[in-house]
């Protein structure tokens, strides 16, 4: 078991990039090694770099890959930009909706406090009313009793007691809230 030497050429004119170069002859047996001359113009003087094939297409697959993975992550930003973009909006319109609202609110809640104090005046009136109809009530109560007392003697006595007679005493008075 011998371990395979690589097989050296030389290239006389050294190429402008950097990298690996292959030689066509060992394209064909990735397991042998070439030694290819690469110029760096980073690099005064000419060097010589060892490349293995298969690693040179795996760093090529690795660097599409990461290009790849670029482009992707580019598309991520942008998707994540233009969902900041719209969170942004929709968050303007709640601060706009609870300004409206809390305008509304507070226009509901000055016309709640009014009917409130309407609706109590009101309450207050219909006492008042209320209370000024008893007295009239018991007023009339009062009279319609006189009345047949002074009947029920007239009935007996057969003289009608005279008009001024039966008022004595019972004068109606207008209500004080009365309008």
């Amino acid at each position: 078991h011998t371990p395979v030497r690589p097989q050296r050429i030389k290239i006389n004119k050294p190429t402008q990039s950097t990298g690996c170069g292959t030689d066509p002859v060992s394209v064909a047996n990735q397991s042998i090694h070439a030694i290819v001359s690469v110029r760096d113009v980073s690099i005064p003087t000419q060097k010589t770099f060892l490349c293995n094939p298969s690693v040179h297409a795996q760093m090529r697959r690795e660097i599409e890959r990461l290009q790849t993975g670029n482009v992707e992550a580019l598309q991520t930003i942008g998707q994540a930009e233009l969902r900041i973009q719209d969170l942004e909006l929709k968050n303007h319109a709640l601060q706009s909706d609870v300004l409206y609202y809390s305008k509304l609110s507070e226009t509901y809640r000055v016309a709640c406090d009014t009917l409130r104090d309407s609706h109590e005046q009101s309450i207050q009136m219909i006492n008042t009313l209320l209370q000024a109809l008893l007295r009239r009530t018991e007023e009339w109560q009062l009279v319609t009793t006189a009345f047949m007392e002074h009947t029920v003697h007239d009935d007996e006595s057969e003289h009608p007691a005279p008009m001024d007679t039966l008022f004595n005493g019972h004068e109606c008075m207008p209500a004080a809230n009365e309008t």
